[in-house]
């Protein structure tokens, strides 16, 4: 059981709240960055401002990366972003800086995010900034209507491979920024892929892959992660047997 402090808490030089772990804690478990319910108003607005205060940071200094990613929306004119697995933002630093990049890159896009390890707080502080958010965790099976970017980084393949199914007959809409996925052909045997991940197996060599370049400062936050998309003559997903 964890011990919130009464008092503030020390800030980072990014200007985040510095949260310190306490043993035997759960993994993406909320902490007391935002207390125990909505009603700690104090809080949402300190939140709100560090998380601008971030976008400024990313915007500045990291301009390479969002370019890129907005570069690949503009090619492929993505109407649609749906995020999926962006982690628990008031407690882990990761989670704040790919949100900050989402926020970034979204322009006028039409975003809706979906994570269940999000506490009450987390989901006001990013409706807050005009993001949809799932009260509902949907399995990632959430079907692309329209041409749309899956906002997924460091996810797991289990959940790439829900959108794959969901999507199976629909691929010329489905963008994913996530891992790798000739990378998971590499790592894993095709049996094991092919009982785990069937629709992930199935289209991993037609991937095609266009690695994003390094955030600066903070190099983990999106390490491994690649900009996929698939052919356009590639319309379905047809199971290896």
């Amino acid at each position: 059981v964890s011990t919130q402090s009464t008092g503030v808490s020390p800030m980072e030089s990014d200007g985040f709240v510095l949260v310190k772990r306490q043993k035997k804690r759960k993994k993406h478990q909320s902490k007391a960055f935002f207390g125990t319910s909505d009603e700690h108003d104090e809080e949402i607005g300190r939140c709100a401002f560090d998380l601008k205060s971030l976008l400024n940071t990313v915007t500045l200094e990291d301009s390479t990366l969002c370019s890129f990613i907005k570069s690949f929306i503009d090619r492929h004119t993505i109407e649609d972003i749906v995020c999926y697995g962006i982690g628990p933002i008031g407690s882990c630093k990761t989670a704040q800086h790919q949100l900050a990049v989402l926020l970034n890159i979204r322009s006028d896009k039409s975003c809706t995010l979906s994570d269940p390890v999000l506490g009450v707080t987390e989901r006001r502080v990013i409706s807050d900034q005009g993001v949809e958010v799932l009260e509902q965790n949907d399995g990632c099976r959430r079907r692309a209507e329209r041409r749309t970017l899956f906002y997924m980084i460091h996810c797991t393949k289990e959940m790439y491979d829900s959108v794959l199914a969901a999507n199976s007959d629909n691929l010329q809409n489905c963008f994913i920024v996530g891992n790798s996925f000739q990378g998971y052909l590499t790592h894993n045997t095709d049996e094991s892929l092919s009982k785990e991940v069937p629709y992930l197996f199935a289209v991993a060599e037609l991937a095609s892959e266009e690695p994003l370049p390094t955030y600066s400062g903070h190099p983990n936050v999106f390490n491994d992660t690649f900009l996929i998309h698939f052919a356009t003559n590639i319309k379905s997903i047809s199971l290896k047997t």
